[in-house]
């Protein structure tokens, strides 16, 4: 047995004796799974996964040092499987420089955990170990952190004499916490002496009891604002988070399961996301559906309500997110020159939030990784468009993100060939205005191209803009000459514009007499000239006979 303390504080100990004010806690763990048959009715309890029990062991800190001048302390718990877990105290002033204790005992001495009926209950069957405790004094301006080498659940501290003689003492967490049991201790006291407070706050006047921390962490901190030497405690867990495989991993998109066992009369269960049915043969069934991972990874906790107590169990939900999913198609093959479009269809993902938001897409044209693309840098473009200078094989791979840049690592492919253009544009020219006969146009006429290359680009066109001819021409001849990656065409189209009417001249014969008379038939002939298109018709020759 090691019993230590500081010199300064040897006589008050002695004191102590006579005017109790001691104060001790212990931390457990939540309630582990095992096989044990379902109990009809009986105490409030709760307990996880299938085939899980009401058997809740603490397992108590074998404190190793304890530096009193230092402010720390170190110990080990052993636990029934997996690795045992290491546990440290720290005590640290304002300024961040060590604290110290008051002293500690670690093998036996004074055994302030009796009687043990204040700290046990139906949550917590077994009382701390004989003995061993770290001492701490109030008052200091200090923080005292615990840490564990793995995180735990919902652990139990044991309190022996919070306060004393009409004076308060406060411990003020940093963690939430409910009250389990309190009752007369080494001190005295009664089952009334420990109030919980707002704020984290636990309040104590000769208060003997245990207290439970509600969620899953590998380290706490508090402070003992009241001066009040000395503080004693130890603790101890039930299991840890890794060991108790308490992590439900699901995929967003897929329905969360979990389920356990209940005791007591007749509990109302909660929980505080998803939905817990409560079964007439004593156990529970909990499920959550999905959409969004990993935005909905969280602690999720079932309690069980019964009057005036409550108890609760807490597992964690792991919400892996899902890469989004599409088919990259392309319109190939495409001439050397002309565009390849690549497009992804078909997005889908199995998270409506991850939908909604949109993806994003990245692509490259010449078949290479996309690694490191990320949402921000991604586009919302679904296609990309790739030229070629040269004919063959080509591939184009794209990568769909979702909104959690989800990607999968995944460059998905798509292949398709660049051809050789072996035929020239064809033209196709347009002339339009009022035609007369003859081919002639008798108004302004107009002409204009189409050149088209399914296969290439059409890289120059000479003499193919649009032309209105709006003078009188015997013949014009317009020519368009346009080259692509198939070679050169050309195509011609000559217009005749003669807008101007002929010429006409009438010749009567014989003569009339003096008198403008004739006394004869008269013969009246017709001639006309054009010196554009020509005479097309003119009107024959009229006899007139007497009268006309």
């Amino acid at each position: 047995m090691t019993v230590l303390s500081t010199a300064s504080h040897i006589r008050w100990s002695v004191f102590r004796v006579i005017s109790p004010v001691l104060a001790a806690f212990v931390l457990g763990l939540a309630l582990i799974p095992s096989a044990r048959p379902v109990e009809a009715a009986g105490p409030l309890n709760l307990c996880l996964g299938p085939g899980c029990s009401f058997n809740s062991t603490v397992y108590y800190v074998d404190w190793t040092s304890i530096n009193v001048g230092g402010g720390t302390a170190a110990g080990t718990i052993t636990l029934p499987s997996g690795p045992p877990v290491t546990v440290t105290l720290t005590a640290v002033n304002p300024n961040n420089s060590a604290g110290s204790f008051y002293g500690g005992q670690t093998g036996c001495g004074t055994n302030f955990w009796n009687p043990s009926s204040p700290y046990i209950s139906p949550e917590v069957p077994n009382s701390p170990p004989n003995c061993e405790l770290v001492q701490l004094e109030g008052g200091q301006n200090q923080t005292y952190r615990m840490t564990f080498s793995q995180p735990v659940q919902d652990p139990l501290m044991a309190i022996v004499s919070l306060g004393s003689g009409g004076n308060y003492t406060t411990y003020d967490f940093d963690r939430p916490f409910t009250i389990v049991s309190q009752g007369a201790g080494y001190w005295g006291g009664d089952a009334t002496r420990l109030v919980q407070l707002p704020g984290d706050i636990l309040r104590g006047n000769e208060g003997h009891g245990t207290i439970r921390f509600i969620g899953t962490f590998p380290m706490f901190s508090w402070t003992v604002p009241t001066p009040e030497a000395w503080h004693g405690f130890t603790f101890g867990i039930r299991t840890t988070t890794a060991l108790s495989g308490q992590q439900i991993v699901v995929n967003e998109g897929q329905t969360a399961t979990n389920s356990g066992q209940w005791g007591g009369t007749n509990p109302t269960l909660t929980a505080s996301v998803g939905t817990v049915v409560k079964n007439a043969d004593g156990t529970w069934n909990w499920s959550f559906v999905t959409d969004d991972g990993p935005a909905q990874d969280q602690d999720v906790t079932i309690t069980a309500t019964e009057g005036a107590s409550s108890v609760s169990q807490t597992f964690h939900l792991s919400v892996k997110n899902v890469m989004p999913w599409a088919t990259l198609v392309n319109d190939g093959p495409k001439p050397v020159g002309v565009p390849i479009t690549a497009t992804f269809t078909g997005a889908s993902d199995p998270s409506g939030a991850d939908t909604t938001a949109g993806f994003h897409y990245a692509f490259d044209c010449n078949g290479g990784t996309l690694a490191g693309i990320t949402y921000a840098t991604a586009g919302a473009s679904a296609s990309v468009q790739c030229t070629y200078a040269t004919p063959g094989p080509v591939t184009i791979t794209g990568r769909i993100i979702d909104k959690d840049n989800e990607d999968g690592h995944y460059d998905h492919p798509t292949t398709t060939y660049v051809i050789a253009d072996v035929t020239p544009p064809v033209i196709t020219p347009a002339v339009s205005g009022p035609l007369g006969s003859n081919g002639w146009y008798v108004g302004d006429v107009n002409v204009s191209w189409t050149v088209t290359d399914p296969d290439s680009t059409v890289t120059s066109q000479v003499g193919c803009d649009p032309t209105t001819v709006s003078g009188d021409t015997a013949s014009v001849t317009f020519t368009c000459t346009a080259t692509s990656a198939g070679g050169t065409a050309s195509e011609s189209v000559t217009v005749k514009r003669d807008a101007t009417a002929p010429a006409a001249t009438a010749t009567a014969a014989p003569a009339p007499n003096v008198n403008g008379w004739n006394n004869t038939n008269v013969t009246v002939t017709f001639t006309g000239t054009d010196g554009m298109s020509g005479i097309a018709s003119c009107t024959a020759p009229a006899t007139l006979g007497e009268g006309a």
